[in-house]
């Protein structure tokens, strides 16, 4: 089982590894900006409108990106391969790994088309951009569905396996009186 602090620390681990990446990135090669001008549009007699796409683009751009985006995709690996493990657990404290095995493979899928989308449409900016906001934003609401959806759901059921329905308070005192009486008394079968 891993503890909050351990798991806080994973998390840092992680984000030193990206901090120094790509510090090591802006030292080594630091990017720089290259304009690239398209066709000229022309706009009445003497107006013409020009155009220009700025990118940013270091010597070893291509080298850079395959080892930020191998060290995301050994990342989104493991998700997917702790997803998958965990994918028919039925135990009640888990019951949303199948969800979160859900949001991990659209993050897969959408990761991979918005990479190929990247890579490809590099020259219209307005299509890339159209196509990455909808992955973002399509992305973003199909995790947030797969994981609090289930959570209401069950929360309208007053299902709760572990805790039992601790919403609304017993409307028989005596009942709940003698519940807390119940868990409080000691054991005389020891």
């Amino acid at each position: 089982i891993i503890t909050d602090t351990q798991l806080v620390v994973l998390i840092g681990v992680l984000l030193l590894i990206d901090i120094t990446f790509l510090t090591s990135w802006q030292i080594i090669d630091p990017p720089d900006i290259r304009i690239y001008n398209m066709s000229t549009i022309p706009k009445g007699e003497n107006d013409i409108i020009l155009p220009q796409i700025w990118v940013c683009h270091s010597g070893h751009n291509l080298y850079w990106l395959i080892g930020l985006y191998s060290g995301k995709a050994i990342l989104l690996l493991a998700g997917l391969f702790l997803a998958w493990e965990t994918r028919k657990i039925r135990y009640a404290a888990l019951n949303d790994s199948q969800y979160m095995a859900m949001a991990v493979y659209n993050v897969v899928i959408l990761s991979g088309i918005g990479v190929l989308t990247v890579s490809i449409l590099t020259n219209n900016i307005n299509a890339a951009y159209a196509i990455m906001s909808s992955l973002l934003i399509l992305g973003s609401t199909v995790i947030l569905c797969l994981v609090f959806i289930p959570k209401f759901i069950e929360f309208k059921r007053n299902d709760d396996p572990i805790h039992g329905d601790l919403r609304r308070p017993s409307s028989n005192l005596a009942v709940t009186q003698a519940a807390s009486a119940t868990n409080k008394a000691p054991s005389s079968n020891i």
